[in-house]
């Protein structure tokens, strides 16, 4: 988690869409892997470091889930997960 907040700062790593231009990026991006049948690069890198923020809370770390969640807030999760071109998948 200290080396995700330590990138924090960098625009290129950590990308959660969680502005209104970049929302509409991410809904173009889901748009366009249902269209093509797979997942674009970006649109994969994005629910990988989803993923990621979401193992990084597991167990009792309070400080590490007040640090996911002010990097990603439920907001923003519940946002992209209502929408209707949302793209369920499952993960292991």
């Amino acid at each position: 988690m200290m080396e995700l907040m330590a990138q924090a700062s960098a625009d290129d790593v950590l990308i959660f869409y969680n502005d209104d231009i970049t929302f509409a990026r991410l809904i173009s991006e889901m748009k366009r892997s249902c269209h093509e049948g797979q997942m674009t690069d970006e649109l994969e890198y994005h629910c990988e470091l989803v993923k990621l923020l979401s193992c990084c809370t597991e167990g009792k770390n309070y400080s590490t889930e007040i640090k996911c969640h002010g990097l990603l807030p439920l907001d923003d999760i519940s946002k992209v997960m209502t929408h209707k071109d949302c793209l369920p998948q499952e993960y292991d």
